[in-house]
């Protein structure tokens, strides 16, 4: 058992049993329930925001993690070296699975419960992605590349395959700024969870738990729905038939508005994976280029058949002509 560990855990109220590891953090069965403990950066006053929305969350029944206050009454408990930890309230189920589409399908069922869940909650948390300027700003950042790498003698292979697939994607990007701008119907704002995936519901038999909530903040739920879909359909090859099941039963639950459909369209559109492979390459060394980087663009194009499949399908829910 870590003395460090115990210098942190022997501040709460709680008696514990065991410890294992999971998450990249200590997991703590404890006689008053399974915790989770790991080093943090947040600032009391921001825990206590989100506790204030997680507690708000389960006095509406849905299972969502909880802070641990120590014996002090703090969120933050320093160990001997005056690290900052945090104890959360964890669940014990397993992580859902992006390749099963039973456990997709139930996780977008709970992601639309959760958005009606925060959706009354009355709590201002952080302001709103200006997503024109974010979008605006990758755009000029492609640019920059392709006209980095046009000078550059003795192209890589990686760099000939930019060149080629670049200005396709340029084009897409700009194309979602202009439409962001011309589009008359307005998503609601809401509070969301920021970063909504697979690895953040845990899944066990009768229930569920959603973790991660470090990001929560006030947006739209267009951008949380997308989060979620684009990582399953990369793992499931763009499955149209997947990518609209994932929707049916998302609007079953909390149905969406013209500017949320909008928004999802737009979020999908924009070339966000082939811009992030693009940063990567421009912000590092130049003269290796891992092989998952090479990788990834070319997953990129391969699935861009089906992606360009699911726009279409996408498409016709906008009141983008």
């Amino acid at each position: 058992m870590s003395e460090r560990g115990m210098a942190v855990l022997n501040q709460y109220e709680f008696e514990v049993i065991r410890i294992g590891r999971g998450r990249g953090a200590l997991l703590v069965e404890t006689d008053a329930g399974l915790k989770w403990m790991a080093e943090s950066s947040k600032t009391e006053a921001r825990i206590e925001t989100l506790q204030q929305v997680l507690s708000a969350l389960r006095e509406q029944g849905f299972p969502a993690e909880q802070y641990v206050a120590n014996r002090e009454g703090n969120w933050i408990s320093n160990d001997e070296y005056q690290h900052p930890h945090v104890v959360m309230d964890w669940f014990s189920g397993r992580e859902c699975s992006s390749r099963d589409e039973r456990d997709s399908l139930e996780a977008v069922a709970i992601l639309a419960k959760l958005h009606l869940a925060l959706q009354q909650i009355e709590l201002q948390v952080e302001p709103v992605t200006d997503l024109k300027d974010l979008w605006e700003r990758h755009n000029r950042e492609m640019v920059k590349v392709r006209k980095y790498i046009k000078t550059r003698n003795g192209k890589n292979g990686f760099e000939r395959n930019i060149m080629e697939t670049v200005s396709e994607y340029l084009e897409q990007g700009k194309r979602t700024v202009e439409l962001l701008t011309q589009s008359k119907a307005k998503p609601a704002l809401q509070l969301c969870h920021g970063e909504y995936t697979y690895h953040n519901v845990l899944l066990e038999a009768g229930g569920f738990g959603v973790i991660g909530f470090s990001t929560l903040h006030t947006g739209y739920r267009s951008e949380d729905l997308y989060y979620f879909m684009r990582k399953v359909l990369e793992k499931n090859h763009w499955s149209l038939r997947l990518g609209a099941k994932m929707l049916e039963v998302y609007n079953r639950i909390f149905p969406m508005g013209q500017g949320d459909w909008n928004l999802l369209y737009l979020l999908f559109l924009y070339p966000e994976k082939y811009w992030k492979q693009l940063n990567y390459y421009y912000n590092t060394r130049k003269s290796w280029i891992s092989d998952r980087n090479r990788d990834k663009i070319m997953l990129i194009e391969q699935q861009k058949e089906g992606r360009n499949s699911f726009l279409e399908f996408l498409h016709q829910r906008t009141e983008f002509v």
